[in-house]
């Protein structure tokens, strides 16, 4: 056979793959069968271990079936004959040849049973007996049990005669057991007690009841009563088993063995024997069984040595498996030739697909270029944008360091707004960074040459010891606003070189980076424009609360003045036109702050009394209007007070209920209030509002955008019951400004709508429970305005306002609640008038001529003026509140403001600055 015919027969094998189908089954093959083996070998040496186990166990347990025969022999003729003396009892033990039938017995003896009254008289009677011993019987119990024959006699039996069985808890509980039981009953292993003996044991000892009659009592207290007596068998451990199994020798024997004595009542273990003191390996092979003697379990394990395994045990597995791994190894040396005379062929084809792979990834690259080029177009985000850039640059290239700087403020190209770099050390570069100046410096002296379409090109001395570099390439961002905005370098520390292809691809990739550069740019000068718009929407709030506050005010006056009744109705319908077009106006402007961050939130500790009086009060003149009844309801303990924002609150629920009253044509609304566990098991309280109205309902469809801004169920709703549909999306949105929410729980047409409002509550133990909260509550009435009239009687005001409307209405409320005013119009005379009469209190307008409020009130209070200052203002920020406060004042007051909030306001402010 020549070698081509022997190549062609490997090229075969190797190509159908059957050498791996022969090398995987004979692996298969051969571990297979050393698992059977294994598992064989492991069975058949349990098998003969647990024969071991059962012998040891067998022999035991017979020889002392034995020695509890000869103790029943003994017990019957005591039953039958009665109790022998010392010379019968001898003839007795050698008449049975105790040690000669019983291997290993020691022999027996008897225990006579003492009561207490008798206790004397045994003393006496025996105390002259030659090696007896009194003095183990102490006075005190109710019976005792002493040994009074044992036969044969030697030294250390001489030892026990005298010896009382209940003086140990062990030797008592099994003379007792034996006596209730009328059977016999065995001790656990005993320590040995006599002295001084020079082969100490341990021992066990068997024991039998003898009564004073012949039959056996019935039950445990009349074989008690009638105890005379036990034989007992003594059994001394050591010389027992060596008896059985010889003397230990462990380089004949097969096993070791142990005895262990269980303890029922503590169920443990403890080590009575063992036949060598060897400790047993971790994963040993070892068998236990526990066998029950006469009331003891025994627990009996054994462990082979070596003599008891042969040679199939210890090296037919670990031949098989030898065998089987040289036959893998063959073939695998035959498959590995296989591959070396294929090696040749393969690495031809490889030059191949390695053509087509280039080309592949080319497509690949092109095709990730197109993606990036699309995601520039997109992203606005200037930051994100050359981020993005800067990461697939590294994938497109293909390069293992990279450097990247750009700006983005053509006005000041020292800015750099983004650096990032990849695999560099401080040591490698000129510089950490560069501004677009010192690049331009580098290259106008000609420490950066340009090419002549205006790239970089390589240049070494921009880095430090450029020689572990491969390759590197210089490539410039460009603008359309300015010449450049940035520079990218990459290197390849090894590989291949940079291709005009990777040239020409990042070149395209910075060109499209370059244009969406200058898109973030535009999309930067619209979102600033339209925050100038927002701005100049927000200032209008300005415009529209002026005049009004002047259509409030002389409404307010109008409805004071007696006039004819229809006049008193128009002038009635301008109030509560004006007070919904105020209600309009700050709904929009709240949802425009809420929309752009500008809504805060005031958390003060407020009583829930007060705020649900005050809602009771305002929602049931509404209702009243319509004819239909509201009422609220507290629905089990409640916190007296809760830490949140009293003006929001009330803002989102007379908005929750106008709705409810306002789409409600027949029925009723109700205000259901509750206080309850974020969860089961938590500590933090909600509060809920729950609103229930019996109103036209909602349908699935309206659902859906119910929470959107100017958004109502349909058009045929706005014309009927009006609104601008501000109020749920606003409400909702202020809700979740402080952790709460408001969510329709339920509502179908013509069955009326559940809404739903919970804000935080705190921890239950922060708050003050109350039972029936809402019991007394009562309408806030007594604070409305006919209540505020002479209330400011013999107090002088200053009003410093340029408009003559609110000049006049101010006045008026002044004059109505019984004070006097001075009216001055620009803030200069502001300050000169302050202190020339005596005032108790100054209004103070923010806009004025000559002199802003802020302005006048810092110099009036320069000028030593004491009293409160109180700001009137239409802007109702934070910001313009701290300004005022700052200035001096003491308070601001939101334009529109009606004569009973500005009356309890100034009472309010004068009370406090009374007690300060």
């Amino acid at each position: 056979m020549n070698q081509k015919v022997v190549n062609n027969i490997f090229n075969y094998l190797y190509s159908k793959k059957i050498f791996s189908i022969l090398i995987t089954g004979f692996a298969i093959i051969g571990f297979g069968s050393w698992i059977y083996l294994s598992s064989a070998i492991d069975a058949n040496i349990n098998y003969r271990l647990e024969k071991e186990l059962t012998l040891v166990t067998s022999n035991i347990s017979n020889n002392l079936n034995n020695y509890a025969g000869t103790l029943a022999y003994v017990q019957a003729y005591f039953r039958t004959e009665g109790t022998p003396n010392q010379y019968q009892f001898r003839k007795l033990s050698e008449s049975i040849e105790i040690q000669r039938v019983n291997h290993g017995l020691q022999g027996i003896g008897y225990i006579s049973i003492v009561k207490k009254n008798h206790l004397s008289s045994f003393i006496n009677a025996h105390k002259r007996r030659p090696f007896f011993r009194t003095d183990w019987l102490k006075p005190g119990r109710e019976i005792y049990a002493p040994v009074t024959m044992i036969e044969p006699m030697n030294w250390r039996r001489t030892q026990m005669l005298g010896y009382d069985f209940m003086l140990t808890t062990e030797r008592e509980k099994v003379v007792l057991d034996a006596i209730k039981s009328a059977s016999i009953s065995m001790t656990p292993i005993l320590q040995p007690i006599v002295k001084n003996d020079p082969d100490p044991q341990t021992s066990i000892m068997l024991v039998s009841p003898v009564y004073t009659q012949l039959q056996t009592p019935a039950t445990p207290e009349d074989r008690l009563k009638n105890a005379k007596g036990l034989v007992y068998i003594p059994v001394r451990t050591g010389d027992f088993l060596e008896r059985i199994f010889g003397k230990p020798n462990k380089n004949e024997e097969r096993i070791n063995f142990t005895i262990e004595v269980i303890d029922p009542k503590l169920q443990t273990a403890t080590l009575a024997y063992q036949r060598f003191d060897i400790p047993l390996k971790t994963g040993s092979i070892s068998k236990s069984r526990v066998i029950d003697l006469y009331g003891q379990k025994w627990k009996i394990s054994v462990t082979p040595f070596p003599l008891f395994f042969n040679f199939g045990d210890l090296y037919l597995v670990n031949t098989v498996a030898a065998a089987s791994i040289i036959f893998i190894i063959l073939l695998f040396s035959i498959f590995n030739q296989t591959q070396n005379l294929l090696a040749h062929e393969k690495k031809s084809k490889d030059v191949m697909l390695e053509a087509v792979r280039q080309s592949l990834a080319q497509t690949a690259q092109l095709k990730r270029l197109n993606e990036i080029n699309k995601h520039t177009a997109l992203e606005l985000d200037l930051k994100n944008l050359i981020e993005d850039f800067f990461q697939a640059s590294l994938q497109i290239s293909h390069s293992s360091h990279a450097f990247l700087y750009c700006s983005s403020t053509p006005d000041n190209p020292e800015v750099v707004d983004f650096h990032a770099s990849l695999n560099f050390g401080k040591k490698e570069l000129v510089q950490d960074s560069l501004t677009l100046t010192q690049l331009n410096s580098l290259l106008e002296k000609n420490l950066l040459k340009k090419s002549e379409e205006g790239n970089l090109q390589n240049f070494s001395k921009f880095i430090y010891g450029p020689d572990h570099f491969t390759d590197w390439i210089f490539v410039t961002i460009p603008s359309r606003e300015f010449r450049q905005c940035g520079l990218l370098f990459l290197a390849r520390a090894k590989g291949e070189k940079y291709s005009e292809n990777d040239l020409e691809i990042m070149e395209s990739m910075v060109s499209q980076v370059g244009i969406g550069i200058d898109n973030s740019r535009l999309f930067k000068k619209v979102e600033d424009s339209n925050r100038v718009k927002t701005a100049f929407l927000s200032n209008m709030s300005h415009e529209i609360r002026t005049p009004l506050n002047a259509i409030t005010g002389f409404s307010e006056i109008l409805c004071k003045t007696v006039e004819p009744a229809e006049k008193n109705s128009l002038m009635e319908s301008i109030k509560k036109n004006t007070s919904q077009l105020t209600s309009i106006i700050d709904n929009i402007l709240d949802i425009s702050k809420v929309e752009f961050g500008r809504i805060y939130i005031n958390k003060e500790n407020i009583s829930l009394l007060s705020i649900v009086e005050e809602i009771k009060w305002v929602m049931e003149m509404r209702a009243k209007a319509k004819g239909i009844t509201f009422h609220i309801e507290g629905l089990g303990k409640l916190p007296a007070f809760v830490e949140t924002d009293e003006s929001r609150v009330k803002q989102i629920l007379i908005n929750l209920i106008g709705n409810a009253i306002k789409f409600t044509e027949t029925g009723s609304v109700k205000l259901q209030i509750k206080c309850e566990p974020l969860s089961l098991r938590s500590k933090d309280y909600q509060l809920l509002f729950i609103v229930i109205d019996t109103g036209i309902g909602i349908s699935a469809l309206a659902q859906q955008g119910l929470f959107q801004s100017f958004s109502q169920a349909d058009i045929s709703s706005t014309r009927r019951f009006g609104g601008v549909g501000l109020g749920l999306a606003l409400s909702k949105r202020l809700a979740q400004q402080f952790g709460g929410d408001v969510s329709l729980i339920n509502s179908r047409l013509e069955n009326g709508s559940i809404f739903q409002f919970k804000i935080p509550a705190g921890k239950a133990k922060d708050m003050q429970w109350k039972n029936n909260l809402f019991e007394n509550i009562q309408n806030p009435a007594e604070h409305s305005l006919h209540k505020t009239e002479a209330t400011l009687k013999n107090k002088n005001v200053l009003i410093i306002e340029d408009s003559e409307d609110n000049q006049e209405i101010f006045k008026y409320f002044l004059k109505a609640a019984g004070a006097t005013s001075d009216i001055i119009d620009n803030g200069e005379d502001a300050v000169q008038q302050a202190n020339h009469d005596n005032y108790d209190l100054i209004l103070m307008d923010i806009q004025l001529p000559k002199m802003d409020g802020m302005e006048a009130t810092r110099r009036i209070r320069a000028k030593g003026y004491k009293k409160p200052i109180i700001a009137l203002t239409a802007h109702s920020s934070p910001e313009e509140k701290a300004n005022c406060l700052k200035a001096g004042c003491v308070d601001l007051i939101t334009k529109p403001v009606t004569q009973e909030t500005l009356i309890k306001q100034i009472l309010f402010i004068l009370e406090e600055n009374k007690s300060g």
